[in-house]
């Protein structure tokens, strides 16, 4: 009786961490997959037209005497008919923020979305968000700041080390 219930109990437990251990292998693969999909979303057809777009009006923006804050701009975008630009300046924006909540949640991969996207999340941070942000941060409007947080964490999490000064 007790060989019968031995063989049982090493029967159940066998077939439990079988289970925990597929279980974890699957949730890694779609971590994984995840990660991918993602570079694969960022470099589409759409992605690189809309971060093109993008590049051109966030430089041109910062750039100009008067440069304009995040409502700013989307405002006048809205005002001049000028929907297609503040689509593709929306679409760099959401997609980082969706990458962070995707990390934050640990929905995906770290250290391969950090090897995929880590040196366009330092680009476009460094470059063009950060500095926008900044520009921002001196408008009474709580809406002004709001898109920077996620953007940040992720890119403390995944972006290249900052350069030392």
């Amino acid at each position: 009786m007790v060989e019968i219930t031995a063989g049982l109990l090493g029967a159940l437990l066998g077939a439990a961490c079988t289970f925990v251990v597929q279980r974890l292998e699957s949730r890694r693969r779609w971590r994984f997959d995840l990660a991918q999909e993602l570079y694969r979303t960022w470099q589409s057809i759409e992605h690189i037209e809309a971060r093109v777009r993008a590049y051109y009006l966030l430089t041109e923006n910062l750039r100009s005497q008067h440069p304009q804050s995040f409502l700013e701009l989307a405002t006048a975008c809205r005002a001049e008919g000028r929907t297609e630009d503040w689509i593709a300046i929306s679409r760099v924006l959401h997609f980082f923020e969706e990458c962070g909540a995707l990390l934050d949640c640990a929905a995906v991969d770290h250290a391969l979305l950090k090897h995929l996207i880590g040196r366009y999340v330092t680009y476009w941070v460094d470059g063009f968000l950060h500095p926008w942000w900044e520009l921002s941060t001196g408008r009474d409007d709580p809406r002004e700041l709001g898109w920077h947080t996620p953007i940040s964490r992720l890119r403390a999490r995944v972006g290249a080390p900052q350069p030392s000064r």
